[in-house]
């Protein structure tokens, strides 16, 4: 493989614009330089040269430095050259698919976990509110249980032959067993 014989152009950089050019003239001088202009673009170009003697001289300058590098010895690249350049653009790219496929399959996996993670949350907390509802009524019979076991005993305090005191008593004894939940002190 072998460098064209003659260089590419570039136009310099900002830095190397003489004050009084812009990019554009420094594009254009490169362009007419290289015979890539129309011929409307040349003629203009020509007749600036003829006219304007700083511009004369930046093409002088561009065309001595081409010069320059058209003296400089051409660099031959061996197959070893293509061949290495080619393995390397092989290998990054065979590292850029991995890390598209690294990063797929770590999505894959987070979505796959919040799905699952969604799953059961939706079933614990659906088990739980139907557990609610459906026991409602067994909860407040449960709370209730007390009372229900001492049923008889509580309308025997309503018989008419019941002495007062007998009824005191007794409620006392409930008290004991903290049937009432009152914040108040038990008199014993």
């Amino acid at each position: 493989m072998t460098i064209p014989s003659k260089p590419t152009r570039e136009p310099p950089n900002e830095r190397a614009t003489p004050p009084g050019f812009d990019s554009a003239d420094e594009e254009n001088l490169v362009a007419y330089l290289d015979g890539e202009l129309d011929y409307e673009t040349s003629q203009s170009i020509e007749r600036r040269l003829a006219r304007d003697v700083d511009y004369r001289q930046r093409l002088q300058q561009l065309q001595r430095a081409w010069d320059l590098m058209d003296a400089l010895p051409r660099v031959h690249a061996g197959q070893s050259f293509a061949k290495t350049t080619m393995e390397l653009v092989a290998i990054k790219a065979e590292q850029d698919v991995d890390s598209v496929a690294a990063r797929s399959r770590r999505r894959s996996m987070r979505l796959w976990i919040a799905g699952v993670v969604t799953t059961v949350a939706a079933t614990v907390g659906s088990f739980e509110l139907v557990r609610l509802i459906v026991t409602a009524p067994d909860r407040q019979l449960l709370n209730d249980l007390p009372i229900i076991e001492r049923v008889t005993l509580y309308q025997m305090l309503d018989s008419p032959n019941q002495e007062p005191t007998e009824a005191v008593e007794f409620l006392k004894l409930l008290a004991r067993e903290n049937l009432f939940h009152e914040d108040a002190p038990d008199e014993q």
